[in-house]
């Protein structure tokens, strides 16, 4: 019975976090859409005004401050350098990256109980896992080395040189494969170094990469080559910037790999398109989980019946996500009413049917009690 009183009260404290969650997916669905729409509206208009870059080995003058599409070779002279690890390569980028074997800690779902319990289990992983509230054997070291990235300062394409953030867009990563050498790097940090499974391997004693100890590290290198590329910038003298359209969206893109005018415009539209989806599932997840905090004292109620509290947990989840689809695509349909009205007709539709749904469910949680009573008799 003290259980059962606890997951009462838990259920009660989750209705404020319901009340927090349901209108922050409101606000973000509307966030979203506004951002969707101002985008897709920027993006048509670039579409519309975007010129090509006909021979990128000469400036043309002609095409300065406007948005044009480019599509060439894009090369660097530069040799990038790790100076910790003696690492040099031609490219537009170099990174290294650090991992750490070390503790991590996983909450586990309880019982009801008040005390929280926690699984804790040993593996690689990026940076360095606070451990300050963990149990004291259970301590993770400080990190000996860091992620880094370095960046060419000149990279062209023809006659015109990347910015940088479209020498970020290059991401064609390709492996630097440590040789012998790479063991005898950083001797003065006290530890122990050693190449395998084409990474460097750090410990405070020999390393063993098969059978790791906490604190151990693993590192490693990647690059950029030269390669080709398209992009959508605006023109900025013999460079490229950021193309801001009259609704001030910014466009200053680059893609790996020979593309034409319209393939760019499609991939901008696509990034636009998933962005948009991403966040509408997200705020659909946020809707459900609201409801279903404000459901569950409903569902604590039944919860000491075997089979009927995970019915009604069952229906209640349903029902939480009926009422979401009727929040979410009423929010979503409403901000589309003025650009792509049969968009939101259809939507509004699907929140009709929701609605129903949701109908249909009542009608068998209100049939519930009599499974109940007949469960007493």
């Amino acid at each position: 019975m003290v259980g059962f009183a606890r997951r009462m009260k838990n259920s009660f404290a989750g209705i404020l976090i319901g009340m927090i969650l349901i209108p922050g997916s409101v606000a973000l669905h509307a966030w979203n859409e506004y951002r969707t729409i101002h985008r897709t509206k920027g993006l048509a208009e670039a579409e519309s005004v975007m010129q090509p870059i006909a021979d990128p080995s000469v400036v043309d003058d002609s095409l300065n401050q406007k948005l044009v599409y480019c599509s060439g070779h894009a090369e660097t002279q530069e040799t990038l350098e790790d100076t910790e690890f003696g690492v040099q390569q031609n490219a537009v980028r170099l990174r290294r990256v650090v991992e750490m074997y070390q503790w991590d800690r996983e909450r586990r779902s309880g019982d009801g109980n008040s005390s929280q319990r926690y699984k804790y289990s040993e593996g690689w992983h990026s940076g360095r896992i606070d451990s300050s509230d963990f149990e004291s054997r259970y301590e993770n070291p400080q990190l000996m080395f860091d992620d880094k990235e370095y960046l060419a300062r000149e990279v062209n394409v023809g006659a015109y040189m990347l910015s940088d953030n479209l020498k970020r867009d290059m991401n064609a990563w390709q492996p630097i494969l440590p040789d012998a050498t790479f063991a005898q790097q950083n001797a003065a940090s006290g530890g122990s170094f050693i190449v395998a499974h084409d990474m460097i391997y750090w410990g405070r004693q020999t390393p063993n990469p098969d059978s790791p100890q906490i604190g151990d590290i693993r590192i490693a290198f990647s690059y950029v080559p030269s390669g080709e590329v398209s992009l959508a910038a605006k023109l900025n003298g013999s460079s490229f910037a950021q193309y801001k359209t009259s609704n001030g969206e910014g466009i200053e893109r680059l893609y790996m790999g020979r593309l034409t005018h319209d393939e760019v415009i499609a991939h901008l539209k696509t990034e636009n398109t998933v962005l948009a989806w991403g966040l509408r599932a997200l705020g659909l997840g946020m809707c459900v989980s609201g409801f279903s905090l404000m459901l569950g004292p409903v569902q604590a109620m039944f919860s000491w019946i075997p089979f009927l509290g995970g019915l009604t947990g069952f229906v209640l989840f349903v029902a939480a996500f009926l009422m979401s689809v009727v929040v979410s695509s009423t929010t979503i349909a409403i901000a589309w009413f003025a650009v792509r009205p049969l968009m939101s007709v259809g939507l509004l539709i699907l929140s009709a049917a929701a609605g129903i749904a949701i109908r249909a469910v009542r009608t068998k949680k209100e049939d519930q009690p009599l499974v109940l009573e007949s469960i007493r008799t």
